[in-house]
This record gives C-alpha cells, structure tokens and sequence, in this order.
C-alpha cells in the first residue's frame, strides 16, 4: 500500500453455516486516513465507492470453486500446465525483474524477499529500488485480488467465493446471509489471494483466520502482508481492517473463539482448515 496498508478479513460462524477456520470477527466502517489496514472484513458496511459501482455492467462474475472428479494423472498434468503457463499479474510483476526466475508455486512474499535477497536490497534502510519493487507489488496483489474475487462490492458469487475461500461448507445463496458470514472473519487477504492462486495450481496453503482485529494487525505488520489503501476500491475496499490501530472491542464472534457448542453455534469446524478446498478449482 502506497498511503499505507490495510487488511481485510471475511468470513463468521453463524446458525448453521460450518466455517472450516481458525478465527474471524466482524466489519468495521472505512478507515480515514489509516496508515496501515491489512486485508480483513469490515462491521458496519461502508459507504460504496464509485469504483465499486462504474464496473458494475462491465466486470465479470467471478466463478466459485466446485469439486472435481477425479482425472487421469496424464490430463492432471495437462491442466497443471496450462494453469502455471497462464500469466497472472503477480506473473506480470515478477518478469519485469530480468534474471529472477519467480516461482508460482510458493508465497508471494517469499518470491519477493528472495527477488530481495538477489538483488542485495536490505529490508534495514531500503534502496529506492526496493521500495518501488515493494510499492509495485502491492498493486499487482490488488489486481490478483480482482481476477480472483472480482470487485463488485453487490456480486453475489463473489461474496459466495469468499465464503469458499474462507472454508464454509455450506454457501449460502443469498448477498446478506454471506456478507454476515464474511463480518465474523478476520484474515489477511494476501495470504487469502496466496490460498486461491494456489490451490488453482493444485497446492495448499494455509490462510490462518485470527480470533480479533489486534492478533491480526500484529500478525499484518510482522509479516509486510498489507495491500495499499489509496488503491482499494469496490469489494476490496469494503474489507479493510484497522491494522496500524485495532480496536479491542473487535473480536470474532465464530464459535471457536466463543467457547459455544458445535450444535448451538452450526457446525463450525475449525480444525478443518489446514485442508481446505482440496480438490477446487476456480474456473
């Protein structure tokens, strides 16, 4: 993030609906003038920006994973090859770089601090060209965003896929019941990006759901895991999270966090996360 970083969270444990997660909480309004918001849900929605709006005839809906059957190891690694071989913007960013052969298959941030490690740039008093790196980086992650969850904040299927993203078992089929949903959750939408790019590619990767917005801006700032405010907008927009300045009265209300019962609360299966979305592919 160029102003600084905001962070988005999704997802809740709520009636029946079973969340395969670790953590989550709720939304929480628009930031103003934040230095720092990692990729997390918001409580209270905010107010729609004209991007979210100026794409509505235009953007296509994004598709939601579905299960696969089950195909023969030859046709596996035909679909594995097209999916690395289809250019991504991360794919984009990362060629700029001549000589760095990126690989797909491993976190984004892990690429962009060994891209550093090569380049002699020091995370300790940065040279410019690290920190242009690091800004450029950041918006490829807004795009990846967009390709992936697209950016109509009022897109069913792409509340839907978030809730997919997140674990829940059971999609609800309406805008409001999945928006509730995604208010419980609290998650760092690099690391959630990270999660779907690469289980298209046929890898896991864990997204770790945190019980409130403080153990999240600690996780969020530790880590460099923040996407730039000045540049979300639509759905994106929507799910920034307090992360230079949590507040302590935002805690998920998820069942794991809780203590409720399996039965009260719906099934959340928390334990579930780790193997997530096997087998899902996003079309």
């Amino acid at each position: 993030m160029v102003k600084q970083d905001a962070t988005i969270t999704v997802f809740p444990g709520w009636l029946s609906y079973q969340v395969f997660a670790s953590q989550g909480s709720a939304f929480a309004p628009p930031i103003s003038n934040p230095s720092v918001a990692p990729v997390h849900v918001q409580a209270s929605p905010p107010a729609v920006s004209a991007s979210a709006t100026d794409h509505t005839s235009s953007e296509p809906e994004p598709s939601i994973p579905q299960p696969t059957k089950k195909k023969s190891k030859k046709h596996k690694k035909q679909k594995d090859h097209q999916r690395v071989n289809s250019d991504t913007p991360l794919d984009d960013f990362f060629s700029t770089f001549e000589g760095f052969k990126y690989d797909p298959r491993r976190s984004t941030m892990d690429e962009f601090y060994r891209l550093c490690d090569e380049r002699g740039w020091p995370s300790k008093n940065p040279p410019p060209e690290r920190i242009t790196a690091r800004n450029g980086l950041k918006t490829a992650l807004i795009r990846q965003f967009a390709v992936i969850f697209g950016t109509e904040l009022n897109s069913l299927r792409s509340w839907q896929l978030l809730c997919t993203a997140v674990g829940l078992e059971d999609v609800p089929k309406t805008l409001p019941e999945c928006r509730k949903i995604v208010e419980e959750v609290y998650v760092n939408l690099v690391d959630l990006i990270d999660k779907m790019r690469l289980f298209r590619m046929g890898e896991t990767f864990s997204a770790r759901l945190f019980p409130d917005e403080k153990s999240l801006s600690a996780y969020t700032l530790g880590s460099g895991k923040t996407l730039p405010l000045d540049q979300a907008h639509g759905l994106l927009g929507h799910l920034l999270r307090h992360i230079e300045h949590p507040r302590s009265e935002a805690q998920s209300n998820l069942p794991r966090f809780t203590g409720e019962s399996r039965s009260k609360a719906g099934g959340a299966n928390a334990d579930a996360l780790h193997n997530l979305m096997e087998g899902l592919t996003l079309s």
